[in-house]
């Protein structure tokens, strides 16, 4: 559909959730879109959208918003319907889509091997961080900057999952490791068999309490009853046991559900409710830590998530970064907790 429009194109980017059949983890994914880039003589280049953040793809508000008001309160009773409906879809503003229903059969619970995938020409990109990087900075006083001067060749471990909250991190059952296995026990394995790292930092409780704000309400009894679940000591704790040199800074958070007020009114009552239950998130990871003896980066603070609310409705976009948490080792390796 875009030889037409592009006939020179040599590359093709691609922007996708970071889970579903197109997550960052399915091999199956990488294997098929290898097979495509052959096939169209095109370089296949990929960008997840961190998790939560997928409603800012500009594909969800410039073509599937509109599919959705095209086909509302029309039964889905055929595929050829549903391609219909998205076909003969349009705006005043000159928005015109293309489909068509896909005949072929395609095999269900296809596995890829490890060998299968490592014949794959993949190449990841470079990590950055640069929000992530600049808000440390800023906090620690210590540039990271610095860190990377003294010790060439960092690499990135991810040992952060999506999803993952404190009860998860302490007793496993996330979404990236099989079952009976924790991050913090992978964690631990990994600073004991890892005798230089130098910092960690540790990016967990708002999935404590996204229960808690669904649904655009916020729900204040839940709010507090999640805190408690909170069990970020005996994470410490544990990590120190495992290196009791161990430098750790906490990652605290912004307020994601902002973006609300954007939209209706209602919504906007909800964007104003949120701020308060992050605030009082945040103040908890703050009095943990400090008990701890780590220091939290304030990143609200140095994304400035509410210096625009409420008085403008423009949110910066800075606000749809997802920040991670990384270990950084000497010389060897980045890795995420989280």
């Amino acid at each position: 559909m875009g030889r037409p429009r592009f006939p020179d194109a040599t590359k093709l980017l691609i922007t996708a959730d970071a889970g579903g059949s197109n997550g960052y983890r399915v091999k199956l994914w990488k294997v098929e879109l290898a097979k495509l880039a052959k096939e169209i003589r095109l370089e296949i280049t990929v960008c997840h959208y961190p998790p939560g953040t997928s409603k800012w793809n500009k594909i969800e508000h410039r073509m599937f918003s509109f599919i959705s008001m095209n086909w509302r309160g029309r039964p889905l009773v055929s595929y050829r319907t549903i391609v219909e409906l998205i076909s003969n879809t349009t705006t005043t503003k000159g928005l015109s889509i293309r489909a068509e229903e896909d005949l072929n059969y395609y095999e269900t619970g296809t596995k890829v091997s490890d060998t299968e995938l490592a014949a794959v020409p993949l190449t990841p990109h470079k990590f950055t961080a640069i929000g992530t990087t600049r808000s440390l900075n800023q906090t620690l006083g210590e540039p990271l900057a610095l860190e990377r001067s003294r010790w060439s060749g960092l690499q990135l471990v991810q040992l952060g999952c999506p999803g993952e909250t404190t009860g998860s991190f302490l007793a496993g059952g996330d979404l990236c490791r099989p079952a009976g296995q924790s991050q913090l026990a992978q964690a631990v394995s990994f600073l004991q068999s890892h005798a230089n790292v130098v910092l960690v930092t540790i990016d967990l409780g708002f999935n404590n309490m996204r229960p808690c704000l669904a649904y655009h309400q916020v729900n204040e009894a839940c709010v507090l009853q999640n805190l408690a679940t909170v069990r970020l000591t005996q994470i410490l704790s544990t990590l120190h046991a495992a290196d009791p040199s161990l430098r750790i800074v906490g990652v605290g958070h912004y307020d994601p559900y902002l973006y609300a007020h954007m939209h209706s009114i209602a919504q906007q009552s909800f964007a104003s409710a949120s701020i308060a239950a992050i605030d009082r998130l945040n103040e908890t990871l703050r009095l943990v830590y400090s008990a701890a003896g780590v220091q939290m980066a304030n990143v609200a603070a140095h994304l400035h998530s509410q210096k625009h609310f409420p008085q403008q409705r423009q949110v910066e976009p800075r606000l749809l970064r997802t920040l991670y948490a990384y270990v950084l080792l000497r010389g060897r390796a980045l890795s995420a907790f989280g």
